[in-house]
């Protein structure tokens, strides 16, 4: 198979944005926010709160017999403090704090759950300590969980609505399904190493494992990580679909549930190390160890960030759904016999690959699909997996991969890989439903195919008027897209656009080379009724 390097492309924004510092406290140890009122707090001073979202602070300390607190939560309207002295709330929204444990065991606290039966405390060297009658009786729930010198610590917990998760001081996430907290399992397809945050929202879960970023849309199933490599990350905050993450470098920003990030310049921070941030519908907060400061969203929507997501053919991967065998997610689930179902409806036939092997053909069934968005009428998608090398295309490695497109109203399946290599997981649907385009980066080719006759055109876009190669063309054709053996001609994908009634579509060309770079770049147009392909002058 023919390497080629790929492309990172950086889209730069001003950086005129900057964070401001407030009259908050140091040594923030946690956010809540609770009827758009956000509250601190301290290792040492106790609670704060803001009623500007988190713009000026004051002290929430009323019937605060532990300054020392870890952690804070909520629920509808209470808001709980995890402290040394055991776990306080507020019913009044920070006026006041009532010791809500006097039957509590003599513990510290690191963090609380809220359920709708239980309340849950995450101890430091008690384990988990749950109860069901609003304080009054405490039982130990930590069958399953790992000790560390014959105790038990949990410092983070979590729920989807499926599994309650608890994050184990001496390394792991685990996971219980159990009404009664028992049974604690590892979670697979996250390493067991120094789990910091677990978090749901949205129906998804993230975990932060040795400072990457880890999540799952199929309650824990199956875990994920962006394309796009973060720095070391320190902390997580989330407010509908807004994600932000504070790393070792500064903050970054996700409005698409961490598919796609923004740097967000450090401007006005003493220091980059991010330890502690929330987000609301107005700004960002972070605190450190030096006092909070907030940044205004409006102001980092038109200024002040770099967009880090890839723009190559890896560009669209977190778009996909990715389900291995056995698995279910969202609507679609893949059985054991290599039998994808979508809403409950099998497939006519199993996913198989044809390949030659001594020009004899082969069959083979992938262990892991990947299915993309559907088609503007939901009636179409695409599956793509590999059946020789990795099973993992996030992984790359594959020898052998296939592409198919799947009718869902049929529950059909067609070839759909008219080139060598196979395309990206990348698709361009027309909005009228008649066109699905597709990109294969390692030949510098696009194909369009027909949804009504399932006819596939393979369109070489680095031809000009139909003359040349697609890559290694001899420097004696004077008429071809590149010049010499060393070069070869990549899609720019995000420069793809229709014409008005969606039978054509204009992209930008981009000639690579090893030696030089981007050597140069043209648009073309490509007809997809006639299959032809003509520079743009």
């Amino acid at each position: 198979m023919k390497k080629y390097f790929i492309a990172l492309f950086l889209f730069v924004q001003s950086l005129f944005a900057q964070f401001i510092k407030t009259n908050g406290p140091t040594n923030v140890n946690s956010f809540v926010e609770i009827n758009n009122i956000v509250f601190a707090c301290t290792n040492g001073g106790g609670i704060f709160k803001s009623n500007n979202y988190g713009i000026s602070w004051e002290e929430s300390n009323s019937g605060l017999g532990d300054k020392s607190v870890f952690s804070l939560t909520k629920n509808e309207n209470k808001v709980y403090a995890s402290t040394y002295g055991g776990i306080y709330f507020s019913s009044d929204y920070g006026k006041s704090w009532k010791n809500y444990s006097y039957t509590f065991p003599p513990v510290n606290v690191f963090t609380t759950l809220l359920t709708n039966y239980s309340l849950v405390a995450g101890t430091n060297g008690r384990g988990i300590l749950v109860s069901f009658d609003e304080g009054k009786k405490w039982y130990g729930a930590n069958e399953g969980l790992p000790q560390s010198s014959g105790a038990y610590f949990v410092h983070s917990l979590a729920y989807d609505f499926k599994n309650f998760y608890a994050i184990c001081n001496n390394g792991g996430l685990y996971f219980t399904n159990s009404i009664g907290y028992q049974n604690w399992e590892v979670v697979k397809g996250v390493p067991k190493g120094n789990c910091s945050i677990i978090a749901n929202t949205n129906n998804i879960n993230y975990a932060i494992v040795d400072g990457q970023l880890y999540y799952s849309e199929d309650n824990g199933s199956i875990w994920l990580t962006p394309t796009v490599k973060l720095p070391f990350i320190l902390s997580f905050a989330y407010n509908n679909s807004t994600i932000c993450v504070g790393t070792i470098d500064g903050v970054y920003f996700s409005n698409d549930f961490g598919k796609n990030w923004l740097s967000i310049n450090s401007n006005g921070l003493n220091n980059k190390n991010v330890s502690r941030i929330q987000v609301n519908k107005y700004n960002i907060i972070v605190g450190n160890d030096e006092g909070i400061y907030y940044l205004a969203l409006s102001d980092m929507s038109a200024n002040g960030s770099e967009n880090i997501s890839q723009k190559s053919n890896e560009s669209m991967k977190n778009e996909w759904i990715k389900l291995s065998l056995g698995s279910k997610r969202k609507d679609f689930s893949y059985s054991k016999d290599y039998i994808l179902s979508y809403k409950g409806k099998k497939c006519n036939d199993k996913i198989v690959n044809t390949i030659y092997v001594d020009g004899k053909p082969k069959f083979s069934t992938p262990q892991v699909v990947y299915i993309s968005l559907l088609s503007p009428d939901g009636k179409f998608v695409f599956l793509t997996g590999c059946t020789i090398g990795s099973i993992d295309l996030d992984k790359g490695g594959c020898e052998e991969r296939f592409f198919k497109l799947l009718d869902l109203e049929k529950m059909s399946l067609i070839d759909a890989n008219d080139t060598h290599y196979g395309p990206a997981m990348w698709v361009k649907w027309s909005k009228n439903n008649k066109y699905a385009i597709l990109h294969d980066p390692e030949s510098g080719l696009m194909q369009s195919i027909n949804l009504e006759t399932k006819k596939i055109i393979t369109l070489p876009l680095a031809e000009r008027n139909g003359v040349g190669t697609i890559y290694n063309l001899s420097s004696e054709n004077s008429f071809g897209a590149l010049s010499s053996k060393n070069q070869w001609a990549r899609v720019d994908e995000k420069s793809f656009k229709w014409n008005k009634d969606e039978t054509k579509f204009n992209v930008d060309m981009i000639i690579m080379s090893y030696d030089e770079g981007i050597v140069r770049s043209y648009k073309v147009e490509a007809d997809l009724k006639t299959g032809k392909v003509l520079e743009v002058k």
